[in-house]
């Protein structure tokens, strides 16, 4: 499994931040067009997602377009994970960030891979983060 590209947002020295967390945006092509419009799957993979990964829980919401798609997000305490889907194209995104250092990305790109067996993956983590020099020490 290739490992997602890593940037900082903004301007400026990574040495310059303290990271808040991690911004992990993901896109699948060629996943089966039965499992993006099935949304107890998709909802069942971002709940498995959060927990193996080591987040929790708070809520989550799923809703179902007509004729095709499914769009959701989970909210946890670290964050979200959230997915938006075209089965048409056999294309998704998902989206998961989280706070902190506890929560591990590498496992909830692996689940939703091994869920949604996507042909082709694209992913890119973001490290949050604010200016040491807004930060009281």
């Amino acid at each position: 499994m290739k490992k997602a590209k890593k940037i900082l947002v903004g301007t400026g020295d990574i040495n310059k931040i303290i990271p808040i967390g991690n911004h992990l945006l993901i896109e699948l092509d060629g996943v089966d067009a039965e499992i993006l419009n099935d949304p107890k799957i998709i909802e069942e993979t971002l709940i498995t997602v959060a927990e193996q990964a080591g987040a929790t829980v708070l809520n989550s919401f799923i809703h179902t377009f007509e004729p095709q798609g499914v769009t959701g997000v989970v909210a946890v305490s670290e964050s979200h994970l959230s997915t938006h889907d075209w089965p048409e194209h056999n294309y998704a995104t998902v989206d998961i960030f989280f706070c902190g250092d506890k929560v591990n990305l590498s496992v909830a790109k692996k689940i939703i891979e091994a869920r949604l067996k996507p042909q082709s993956v694209r992913a890119l983590i973001i490290i949050r983060g604010l200016l040491k020099k807004f930060v009281n020490t």
